[in-house]
């Protein structure tokens, strides 16, 4: 019997050791370099690479980097805890799907309450059990 591809697309998906993701760092870079060009300086792929170095956030990638998810985990002064995707970049609606349930299943495994993705609002027609939580309107003071 074949592998569904969906079933192939979560075995190709998974969480980088620092070591892993500082390795493959100059096929990844110019990935990022495309999601924070568009976030208005809130991050940097140098701040970014740094995270990963202290081991406060994780790179995710699907095998051949069609997509990749930068996340960190934080708590909140209420006690909350959220795993936060920074960034994710790539391609494929399916492996997009797919990254997200596997990012909900590791974010219950680590005790998390939510799961939160900064992104644009686009997403929310793409990814199951997501819903508008706030807006956040930007703008430059230059």
């Amino acid at each position: 019997m074949a592998e569904s591809p969906r079933l192939k697309h979560r075995q190709c998906i998974g969480a980088l050791s620092t070591e892993d993701a500082l390795a493959i760092w100059s096929r990844v870079e110019p990935l990022l370099r495309r999601v924070t060009s568009r976030d208005h300086g809130r991050s940097s792929t140098d701040t970014i690479k740094k995270l990963i170095e202290e081991e406060k956030a994780t790179l995710w990638a699907h095998k051949g980097l069609d997509l990749i998810c930068i996340t960190s985990i934080d708590i909140h002064p209420t006690g909350v805890k959220s795993c936060l995707v920074h960034a994710c970049g790539g391609k494929g609606l399916e492996v997009c799907k797919d990254m997200s349930e596997i990012l909900a299943e590791y974010a219950k495994t680590v005790g998390c309450d939510l799961l939160e993705i900064y992104g644009r609002e686009g997403w929310l027609k793409t990814l199951n059990g997501f819903e508008k939580d706030i807006t956040v309107m930007t703008r430059e003071l230059i």
